[in-house]
C-alpha cells in the first residue's frame, strides 16, 4: 500500500523540481534541459532500484548506492519545500518577477545547506531527555525508579549493529532500573546478514534489574524479521497486548501495533486487551508504539503512557504532517489526569537525516505522591 502511494508522490516531486530547474538560466537552454531531465530521471530511479538491491549481499558499491539513494530522498523533500516557499512568495512568478530567478537559486542554496545540516544532525548520537513524573499510586518502594524509553531504531540497510552497540552503551551508562523499547526496532526491509544476532548481542549488554521490555511497531511487521528468536536471544520480554507486575504496586502494560498504514490508531481494542484483569489499585505504565489519545488512556486507569513512532517529524517542516497524523507529536503532555511522553526515537526512518528534531533517549524518574518535583 505504501509503495503504491509513494510512487505517484515521488514522480510529482521530481517533476516539480525539473519544471523549476528548466526555467532557470542557463539551464533553460534546450540542450541543457535534456541534461537536467536525464539527471533527474537517473536520480528518480536510484531509490526504487536501491530498495530492490538492499537484500542482496553486502559490499561497498551496494552500500554507496543504498545510502546515496536514501539521502537523495531527504534532499528532494527539502528542495521541494524551499522551491515551493519561493513560489508562494512570488505567486508562482506573477509578482516580484525581477527577483524570481534569484529567489529560486536562493531556494536551491538553502536546500543544500539544510540538507548538509540534516545529515550532520542525523549522524549525531541521540540526546538524553530527562523527565520527573509523579504517580499518585506509585508505591513508596518504587520512588526514584529510573525508566529508560528508547524507540524507532529502524535497523537495516541504513543503521547497523555498530550503531546499536553505541546506543546500548549510552543506555547502560544511565543505570536504569527498567528499559522499555517502544517498537520499530527494524526498518522492515534491507536486512544485512546476521543483523538480528548483532542486535541481540548489543541489547544483551543492557541488564536493568527490572528487565528489558518491548512492544512491536508497524515496521517490525514488515519483511522477514524473526522477532521471537531475537527477543529471546536479547533477553527482552515482549509485551503483546498484556501486562506484567514490575514490582508490587507497579504494572507495565504494552499493546502491539496493528501494522496497518493508517494515520490514526485509537488502540481501543488492543488497549482493553492489554489491561484486562489488571488490579485497579496499582500504578500503571502503558507503552504503545504509536501515541494514543490521553483521554482514552486516562479513562482506563493508565498513569503514564509511553510511545514513539512520530520521530518528532524528523525533517522540518514534516513535523506538521506528523502532528496532523497523530494525537501527540513529541515530548511530554500532562492532561486528562495522566502523563504522556512521546519520544522522537533514537534512529531515523529512510535517510539518516534529522532537522531540528534530534534523536533521543528518554530517562524518566518516577516519584510517589507529593515527593515528586515536576
Amino acid at each position: 500500500m505504501f509503495r503504491l502511494l509513494w510512487l505517484p508522490f515521488w514522480i510529482l516531486l521530481h517533476s516539480y523540481i525539473g519544471w523549476r530547474l528548466a526555467a532557470l538560466p542557463p539551464l533553460s537552454e534546450k540542450r541543457r534541459r535534456w541534461m537536467v531531465g536525464g539527471a533527474l530521471a537517473f536520480l528518480f530511479l536510484l531509490y526504487p532500484v536501491s530498495r530492490m538491491l538492499e537484500d542482496l549481499a553486502d559490499g561497498p558499491v551496494l552500500a554507496l548506492i543504498v545510502h546515496g539513494a536514501a539521502y537523495w530522498v531527504g534532499v528532494v523533500l527539502l528542495t521541494c519545500v524551499c522551491l515551493f516557499a519561493v513560489d508562494l512568495v512570488t505567486l508562482f512568478g506573477l509578482v516580484l518577477s525581477r527577483w524570481t530567478v534569484r529567489l529560486r537559486y536562493g531556494a536551491l542554496l538553502g536546500a543544500a545547506i539544510l540538507s548538509i545540516v540534516a545529515v550532520v544532525q542525523g549522524a549525531r548520537p541521540p540526546v538524553v531527555t530527562e523527565h520527573v513524573v509523579k504517580l499518585e499510586r506509585l508505591p513508596p518502594a518504587a520512588d526514584g525508579l529510573k525508566l529508560v524509553l528508547a524507540s524507532d531504531f529502524h535497523l537495516g540497510a541504513q543503521i547497523d549493529g555498530e550503531w546499536l552497540d553505541e546506543l546500548a552503551g549510552q543506555i547502560a551508562e544511565l543505570e536504569p532500573d527498567v528499559v522499555v523499547l517502544a517498537g520499530d526496532l527494524v526498518e522492515g526491509h534491507g536486512h544485512p546478514a546476521g543483523m538480528e544476532s548483532d542486535m541481540a548481542r548489543a541489547l544483551s549488554r543492557v541488564r536493568p534489574r527490572l528487565g528489558l521490555w518491548a512492544v512491536l511497531g508497524n515496521h517490525d511487521r514488515y519483511g522477514a524479521f524473526d522477532g521471537t528468536s531475537f527477543f529471546d536471544e536479547a533477553g527482552c520480554r515482549l509485551l503483546r497486548n498484556d501486562w506484567e507486575m514490575l514490582m508490587p504496586g507497579l504494572a507495565l502494560a504494552g499493546a502491539e501495533d496493528e501494522g496497518s498504514f493508517r494515520p490514526v490508531v485509537d488502540g481501543s481494542a488492543h488497549l482493553s486487551q492489554a489491561l484486562r484483569n489488571r488490579p485497579a489499585d496499582v500504578a500503571t505504565v502503558f507503552v504503545s508504539h504509536r501515541p494514543l489519545e490521553p483521554a482514552l488512556l486516562a479513562a482506563v486507569g493508565v498513569d503514564l503512557a509511553l510511545a514513539g513512532h512520530t520521530h518528532g517529524g524528523q525533517l522540518w517542516p514534516f513535523d506538521l504532517l506528523a502532528w496532523a497524523l497523530n494525537p501527540l507529536l513529541e515530548g511530554r503532555y500532562d492532561n486528562s489526569g495522566m502523563t504522556s511522553i512521546v519520544t522522537r526515537g533514537a534512529g531515523t526512518w529512510g535517510p539518516r537525516m534529522r532537522l531540528w528534531a534530534p534523536g533521543e533517549i528518554v530517562l524518566v524518574t518516577l516519584r510517589a505522591g507529593d515527593r515528586a518535583t515536576n
